[in-house]
């Protein structure tokens, strides 16, 4: 008999992801590749003194601009940093002072790994109560002393329930953005444990 089963749980997001931009065009790829570093590494510095907060180099590149009658002798350099904290305060004040030398692109709130740890390894416990009650009603509804389960595939559901995400279609303006907070309202993320069970009937 084949049998499924979910447990599910609505838990506040508990982690901030952040990422920023520097973009620097001209006519001199060097210069402005060494422009676009100069930043990153003053910006890479501010954050380390800050406690709890990681960050991650994303991708640095020079590329041509290309205009209608083709390459032109303009040039583009950007650069992205990517900052992660549980502290979501601290660093939602932190990329509010870094937007002063960056843009910023995305805000994301999510779970943290521990956090979904935690909250699937009790999910688990729910899900193998639900699959245990279904199995044992199916069995007394049709008379089987008993059941015994062959075989268990689990599968993990994880969505936002009104996701929280700011994301810029084109970047904000380091004077705008220097005046305005990084909203920290975190809101909740799903997470859904499945299990699809082959259970053999005892007679």
């Amino acid at each position: 008999t084949q049998l499924d089963a979910q447990a599910s749980v609505e838990v506040d997001n508990d982690e901030l992801t952040v990422v920023l931009s520097i973009t620097r065009d001209g006519p001199r790829p060097a210069a402005l590749t060494q422009s676009v570093l100069g930043v990153l590494t003053k910006v890479t510095e501010q954050v380390k003194r800050v406690d709890g907060v990681q960050q991650q180099v994303g991708d640095v590149s020079a590329f041509p601009v290309w205009g209608p009658k083709g390459k032109t002798d303009q040039w583009s350099a950007r650069a992205s940093l990517v900052l992660v904290s549980k502290n979501l305060g601290a660093l939602a004040a932190l990329a509010s002072e870094l937007t002063a030398d960056m843009q910023l692109s995305s805000v994301n709130f999510q779970l943290s790994k521990e956090k979904r740890k935690a909250v699937e390894k009790q999910l688990m416990v729910d899900l193998a109560a639900a699959v245990n009650s279904k199995s044992s009603a199916v069995a007394q509804a049709f008379a089987f002393k008993g059941y015994a389960i062959q075989s268990l595939n689990l599968s993990e559901q994880r969505q936002a329930v009104a996701m929280p995400m700011l994301r810029m279609a084109t970047p904000m303006a380091s004077a705008m953005a220097d005046s305005v907070p990084i909203p920290t309202q975190a809101g909740k993320s799903m997470v859904s444990l499945q299990a699809q069970v082959t259970v053999l009937l005892q007679p």
